[in-house]
């Protein structure tokens, strides 16, 4: 391995991943070997690893801050909707809604920048 992708993967594959323990963001997982492909072809296309580095982060950090977040769920049929995120302790009322799929329960405790909305891709 060329050492400029080796830079490129100590800085970005760290941050990356300690951004996703802070945020527990699906998105960062599934958006993650395709932003770090890209990190590497950009750096194979440049001399400074460090330019494709300081992307990559930048789309994890945009990744980590917005309040969407990105959901795939098995359900035979192709499609995507937008639902709503509850965090705390359910009442009745809110585990009826998480049961018909209005709303996802999102745990107890929430991250330090909670996901407010979904974006539901079923397949």
């Amino acid at each position: 391995m060329d050492s400029k992708l080796l830079n490129l993967w100590l800085v970005v594959v760290p941050i990356g991943l300690l951004l996703f323990i802070l945020t527990f963001r699906m998105s960062l997982l599934v958006l993650g070997l395709p932003i770090l492909m890209a990190g590497t072809a950009l750096t194979k296309k440049t001399s400074h690893w460090w330019k494709a580095a300081l992307a990559s982060v930048a789309v994890y950090s945009m990744l980590a801050a917005i309040p969407i977040d990105l959901w795939l769920q098995k359900t035979g049929h192709l499609g995507h909707r937008y639902v709503p995120m509850s965090w705390g302790l359910p009442s009745q009322s809110g585990i009826a809604d998480a049961n018909a799929g209005k709303v996802v329960q999102g745990g107890c405790m929430s991250t330090l920048h909670p996901t407010r909305t979904l974006l539901v891709i079923t397949f």
